[in-house]
């Protein structure tokens, strides 16, 4: 609702509230009624984005970031195991990528981001390679073009779009 009454009343700063509500929103879930009122324009470029939004994750989650090895590393090979294990989850653990691709209980990359600092490695992790690499994924996660970030920008994107449409 917030959407369509930035578009019929030219409210420019309900368009990005309203959009990202949408983008949160299973499109499965959007009737007819509400996509007749955000309009076909709107509801193709949501689709857009859900899906740049739906890939990125997809490309995000099947790699997990490069290891950064501290200098007390003395098993390399286990830690970049240890790594992997807590990226893709084992043994009844859930890993990262788990978050990225769930249907339904999916987070964005910056709440991963914010949530690596409690990651649970394995025992032949070392801590200073666990802490070196996480800081490293935070510090590129916060930056606006770090890989889990990505998504703000495609709906920045996407409102940008939106805004010259309706000309707000």
């Amino acid at each position: 609702m917030r959407l369509y009454l930035a578009q019929n009343y030219h409210v420019v700063d309900w368009i990005c509230p309203g959009f990202q509500a949408l983008v949160a929103t299973p499109t499965l879930l959007l009737t007819d009624d509400d996509i007749e009122h955000i309009g076909i324009a709107t509801f193709i470029i949501l689709v857009r984005t859900k899906s740049h939004i739906d890939l990125h994750r997809r490309a995000c989650a099947v790699r997990a970031p490069p290891i950064t090895h501290g200098d007390r590393c003395y098993g390399v090979e286990e830690c970049e195991q240890e790594w992997q294990n807590a990226w893709w989850g084992e043994q009844g653990r859930p890993g990262v990528a788990i978050t990225l691709l769930h249907p339904s209980l999916a987070l964005p990359g910056k709440e991963i981001v914010k949530k690596l600092s409690t990651l649970k490695v394995g025992w032949k992790m070392d801590d200073n390679c666990r802490e070196l690499t996480v800081a490293k994924v935070q510090s590129t996660g916060t930056s606006r073009y770090g890989p889990l970030m990505m998504e703000d920008e495609f709906v920045e994107t996407a409102v940008a779009q939106l805004t010259r449409i309706y000309g707000c």
